[in-house]
C-alpha cells in the first residue's frame, strides 16, 4: 500500500517477479541538484540467471535562469516479457517521449471584483 505499482506487461509464467531498481543519478558537483536520473526496472523471478528489464526510465533537467531546474527530456520505455523462466521473451512494446522547450516567467494580477456590484 505504501510502494510503488508498475505496469509493465508481464507473462504469468514470470510470477513472482522479485523487482527490483537499477540507475543512476548525475548531481551538479557544486549545487547537488539532480540533471539526470536513469533507472531501469528489473524483475528477477526465481529460477531465472539474469534480471529482466521491464521499464527504462530517463529524466532529464535543464538550467531555466531561475535558480531551479526544470524538465528537460523524459523517456519512458516498456518491456513487454512473454515466455518462461526458463525462456523469457523481451519486446519493446512502447516508447514514451516528454519533451519540453525552456520555461519562461510570466505575471500575473488578482484583482478583488464584486459579484452583482454588492460589497
Amino acid at each position: 500500500p505504501t510502494g510503488r505499482q508498475y505496469a509493465a506487461p508481464v507473462s504469468s509464467g514470470l510470477r513472482p517477479y522479485n523487482p527490483f531498481l537499477k540507475g543512476k543519478v548525475w548531481l551538479d558537483a557544486t549545487t547537488g541538484v539532480t540533471w539526470l536520473n536513469e533507472y531501469k526496472v528489473m524483475l528477477l523471478p526465481p529460477g531465472s540467471r539474469e534480471p529482466i528489464e521491464a521499464l527504462d526510465l530517463s529524466f532529464q533537467y535543464q538550467s531555466n535562469g531561475f535558480k531551479i531546474l526544470v524538465p528537460k527530456r523524459f523517456t519512458i520505455k516498456i518491456n513487454k516479457i512473454s515466455g518462461s523462466v526458463a525462456a523469457p521473451v523481451v519486446k519493446r512494446d512502447r516508447v514514451m517521449t516528454f519533451e519540453y522547450s525552456r520555461f519562461s516567467e510570466f505575471n500575473s494580477e488578482a484583482k478583488d471584483y464584486k459579484i452583482n456590484d454588492k460589497p
